[in-house]
């Protein structure tokens, strides 16, 4: 049962969490050390998949202001389009865009890269 709650955690609000384990004391008195353990188990996965995100998210934003710094000095003033492009796009694109840096020759190669 624990297992299956694992996996459906993803689909659950945490109203149906708190059900959930709300009936599984009531049920099993014995087991009121299961749901914290479970619950410990939940929060514990929560924090870790925002660390994630968190990091990820960081990763992007120092990327796009690298793209920005190199293309700035290869450019000069960029316009705002791609400025805000360069904010909005995922991490791969900016990463395509670092390794072939050099390879770029004006702003509408730039512009193909950030569609």
């Amino acid at each position: 049962m624990i297992r299956y709650l694992m996996g459906a955690v993803k689909q659950l609000s945490k109203d149906d969490m708190k059900h959930i384990l709300q009936e599984v004391e009531k049920q099993f008195p014995e087991g009121s050390d299961l749901t914290m353990t479970l619950a410990d188990s939940l929060r514990e996965e929560g924090l870790q998949q925002g660390l994630q995100q968190g990091l990820q998210q960081g990763k992007t934003e120092t990327m796009a202001q690298v793209v920005q710094q190199l293309l700035f000095r290869k450019f000069g003033k960029l316009p705002e389009d791609i400025q805000q492009s360069i904010l909005h796009v995922d991490s791969v694109a900016l990463q395509i865009l670092v390794g072939d840096i050099f390879t770029i020759e004006s702003l509408d190669d730039v512009r193909k890269y950030l569609q």
